[in-house]
């Protein structure tokens, strides 16, 4: 039985929630540092300015004290290496020193190109200081790098929960799916649906229903059968028994032997469907002991008379070949195999029981034969039922006999592997 092919690559649960939860939170993460670089840039606006207020009523009263005394006007860089801050000193009645704003008449902070300038004066003196707004951009921009930087750690720390949580919820639909994967074939049971969670009740209860659809048709059209073939089993009997009387008289031999050949084929398909009942009824499901050896060579005696080739067996030296396994279902499947053989085969039928513990049937045949594995599928030239194959391969699986099957050089082999129901063999106490 192969396996299910898988779809092509397509989405996932697990993917879309993760990429759609990190893409609400960053979008999130992005509108609300938006909002707070605004905010943060009026709040830097107001602390910044309010060192500058506090810088020039500083020097403003060093200035007075000093009452003029050496103090010469000029401008001076507060921030050492760049000219990012500035100051510039007035003094009334002389000249202005260069700055890069233009002069300010009033009080108060102005905004100048590319500078932002307070101005503060007192009787003796005025001071202007003034930051450049690159300056100011710089801070900002260092404020924001922080807060990305903590964000990506959050980024990676919800990612792994986000995927541990899935997997973790996701859990009992992996198992689900596993369980169904794992089901064996005719095995209608309905899956437990307690251990879902209320998301996929729906898609359980769906398949449970429609399991119990399928296993009512089959309960059905097995009865169908089983009760069709068991009816016409009798009729056919006595029919075929009254034909065989008839025989001897030489005024209807002759129809009587065709119509026997007829009686004979359709109590052998009546036969097939009943042994195709038992197998899909769950035949092979009891316990049981049987004697491969024993078994074999009655099915062999039964079989011998219709196989002109003949049938060869090499039971590999065997007294006996115990298995834990229910003779009659054994007995059906081994007459189904070399049934086959004999059926449609073109020649000797060789049985070997390998020392590998593997029942290997093998027959020569035409050139266009094949395997019909499904029931009532057979070739154009055969006279069976097309049930033989259906029936081994469903007996095989009930036992849980590996069976293999394959047509080479003009050879059908099927073999049949026996080591997993072999009772193991007690050796002798030596004492």
């Amino acid at each position: 039985m192969t396996a299910p092919s898988r779809p092509g690559p397509g989405w996932t649960l697990r993917g879309r929630l993760s990429r759609n939860v990190l893409a609400t939170l960053a979008a999130g993460w992005l509108a609300t540092m938006a909002v707070g670089f605004a905010v943060l840039d009026h709040e830097m606006s107001e602390v910044l300015d309010e060192g500058m207020q506090t810088d020039a009523r500083l020097l403003l009263a060093m200035l007075d004290q000093q009452n003029g005394v050496g103090v010469v006007p000029q401008w001076l860089q507060l921030a050492p290496g760049g000219e990012e801050q500035l100051l510039r000193v007035l003094v009334p009645g002389k000249p202005v020193p260069p700055a890069p704003w233009p002069s300010l008449s009033k009080e108060g902070f102005h905004d100048a190109g590319d500078w932002r300038v307070l101005r503060r004066s007192s009787p003796l003196f005025a001071v202007e200081i003034g930051q450049s707004r690159a300056f100011r951009h710089e801070e900002l921009l260092e404020s924001a790098r922080a807060f990305l930087f903590m964000l990506l750690p959050l980024l990676g720390g919800l990612l792994w929960v986000i995927l541990r949580t899935t997997g973790q919820a996701m859990a009992p639909a992996d198992a689900f799916a596993h369980a169904v994967a794992a089901r064996e074939t005719g095995d209608m049971t309905a899956f437990p649906e307690a251990d879902l969670p209320q998301e996929l009740w729906p898609m359980a209860q769906a398949l449970n229903d429609y399991l119990r659809r399928i296993a009512a048709l089959r309960d059905a059209e097995a009865r169908f059968i089983a009760n069709a073939a068991h009816e016409l089993r009798t009729p056919l009997a006595t029919a075929r028994a009254q034909l065989r009387l008839m025989e001897g008289r030489p005024d209807v031999a002759e129809g009587v032997g065709r119509l026997v050949v007829t009686v004979e084929t359709m109590a052998r398909h009546v036969e097939r469907l009943l042994q195709l009942s038992r197998a899909e009824a769950g035949i092979g499901i009891s316990e049981g002991e049987a004697d491969l050896i024993r078994i074999l060579w009655l099915v062999i005696d039964d079989l011998r008379p219709a196989a002109p080739g003949g049938i060869l067996f090499d039971d590999g030296n065997h007294e006996d070949f115990v298995l834990r396994i229910d003779p009659d279902a054994l007995a059906i499947l081994l007459r189904n195999i070399i049934g086959n053989a004999v059926e449609h085969g073109t020649g000797a039928v060789r049985v070997v029981l390998r020392p590998d513990a593997v029942l290997e049937v093998s027959n020569p045949v035409a050139a266009d034969a094949a395997f019909y594995p499904n029931r009532f599928e057979k070739g154009p030239a055969s006279r069976g039922t097309g049930l033989g194959f259906a029936i081994i391969i469903s007996l095989s699986e009930q036992l849980s006999l590996p069976l293999d099957y394959q047509i080479e050089g003009g050879v059908a082999r099927v073999r049949l592997g026996l080591a997993g129901r072999r009772r193991p063999v007690e050796m002798p106490v030596e004492i």
